[in-house]
């Protein structure tokens, strides 16, 4: 017996920068699974883990279709053209009911794996990743400290930071809320794009995600609580759903710390300083990355810098033809220039004496440096919010990287704690069968991560209870069945209201 309502499936390449269908070419008996969004719900849960898709194509010789065999195997003789690791992929779902094609998936091809054997299943399973997969990998770096913006523009910047084959495809941005005082300063050698832009989605608690078309999705905290709900399930169109079963996110004891930096008031704090002689051979061009940090610190703490200042001969670098210091003055003949970023900086330096030149002072001492006004971090803030619970004391440590406002803080403090001291209102997962209806098939092909569901379940005694999609699960299968499975998350804990945005009412708590 078949489903009255069938989903139209098809999967696309980007070959030679053309897309193209390879549907007819894809195993249906082996089925297809995607996923995407924030795969878990706990309180500090912000940003999107790489999206996911996966299925096989038919690697044997089909000549109706034009297909040889060895189609789909990157390293063989009668590869499709265009077809490698690294592909863009595209798949789109297509409402029977509607006629819309939903995109779901959007990535590059991570693993073409064709399984070995003439007499096999002569099958290529395919494992594409959305972009999320792209920022975990790749280093930022190259950021000057940005001061006073929101976080909006420090995630902007970050990605603009990044190779252009790195970033999303396109973006969907909220305006930000907060004003960073100062950000970027404690990078040092860098860290991946992911753990910053999760670090200021924290700071800010804003919610991450690459919708299914391959958008980078920013959503401010207002947005994730104004959000109406756009669907209702209940225990008759569910045929799976998870409550909370343990302590596990239950949290009634909650700290917030923020490390509200230090700033030098003058650009003369050495941020660097050579410790070992360093040489530049005649004719030479030498380039090389530094770290800033405390040079009054035995450690060497790591410190952020504003306003540096290009290397100035005989102030702060000297260059001498002998080892020693002893020889000639030669500093003349180096040229120097440099980039200057958050906590580091890039040098090059152009030797065009003949000889090879010393970086040395008169008594054959390192002597290279640099200077700027530095950032420190001296020291932290904490705010707590707590409440007394039947089942003891739950704590929950925030630390906020960039947050310096100790109003936010507190805040933040309260808003978790509120949301999260009970298991009242926390659903985990729903999943159904969008083939039952049309309605169920357009829920499961129209929701993203960020929508907001409404759930009843009688058996857990869930009643109306408001919650986000954190993530995207589906499952198609010969016949077109979709399986639709979607992570939750907690709303707001209380209804909140926005100063110079909403009306005041007896019945809400002031937002942050």
């Amino acid at each position: 017996m078949s489903l009255p309502i069938v989903p139209t499936l098809k999967i696309e390449g980007s070959l030679a920068s053309v897309w193209t269908d390879i549907t007819r070419d894809i195993d249906l008996e082996t089925g297809l699974h995607l996923k995407y969004g924030i795969d878990a719900n706990g309180p500090l849960d912000c940003v999107a883990d790489p999206g996911e898709c996966s299925f096989s194509a038919q690697n044997w010789a089909k000549p109706t279709f034009g297909r040889p065999q060895g189609y789909y195997s990157p390293l063989h003789a009668s590869v499709r053209s265009g077809w490698t690791w690294g592909v863009s992929i595209r798949v789109s779902l297509r409402d029977p009911t509607t006629g819309i094609w939903y995109v779901k998936h959007r990535g590059k091809a991570r693993v073409i794996d064709p399984v070995a054997g003439t007499y096999r299943d002569r099958l290529v399973p395919i494992v594409s990743h959305d972009v999320m997969l792209e920022l975990d990998e790749t280093d930022a770096r190259e950021l000057a400290i940005q001061t006073d913006k929101t976080e909006s523009e420090l995630i902007t910047a970050v990605l603009d930071s990044l190779p252009s084959e790195s970033q999303p495809v396109s973006r969907d941005i909220d305006a930000g809320i907060d004003s960073f005082g100062y950000a970027f300063w404690d990078l040092g050698d860098g860290v991946k794009a992911t753990g910053l832009i999760n670090d200021i989605a924290v700071d800010s608690y804003a919610f991450i995600f690459v919708k299914g078309d391959g958008t980078f999705t920013v959503r401010n905290r207002h947005t994730r609580v104004d959000a109406a709900s756009s669907g209702t399930f209940t225990d008759s169109t569910m045929h799976g759903f998870a409550a909370p079963n343990s302590l596990d996110q239950a949290f009634n004891q909650v700290r917030v710390t923020i490390h509200p930096p230090t700033i030098d008031a003058a650009a003369t704090t050495v941020l660097y300083a050579d410790q070992a002689v360093r040489s530049i051979a005649a004719g030479a061009t030498v380039e090389f990355w530094v770290t800033y940090s405390d040079q009054d610190d035995v450690a060497r703490t790591r410190i952020g810098a504003l306003d540096v200042v290009t290397p100035v001969l005989a102030t702060d670098y000297a260059g001498n033809h002998l080892e020693t210091g002893l020889g000639a003055d030669v500093g003349a003949f180096l040229a120097v220039t440099m980039t200057p970023f958050g906590s580091t900086a890039l040098v090059s330096i152009t030797n065009s004496y003949f000889l090879t030149v010393y970086l040395v002072d008169g008594s054959g001492n390192p002597f290279f440096q640099i200077r700027g006004r530095g950032v420190y971090d001296l020291g932290p803030q904490t705010y707590e919010a707590s409440s007394t619970q039947a089942y003891g004391t739950r704590p929950l440590a925030v630390a906020l990287r960039y947050q310096d406002d100790p109003l936010v803080a507190q805040a933040y403090a309260e808003y978790i704690e509120a949301q999260r001291h009970s298991l009242t209102n926390q659903p985990q997962t729903v999943e159904f069968l969008a083939n039952v209806s049309t309605a169920l098939m357009t829920q499961a092909l129209a929701r993203e991560p960020g929508d907001v569901i409404t759930v009843t379940e009688t058996m857990t005694g869930f009643a109306s209870v408001e919650a986000v999609i954190q993530s995207v699960e589906l499952q198609y299968s010969k016949g077109g069945i979709l399986t639709c499975r979607w992570g939750l998350a907690p709303v707001a804990p209380f209804e909140m209201w926005e100063l110079d945005v909403d009306a005041f009412d007896s019945d809400t708590v002031l937002g942050f």
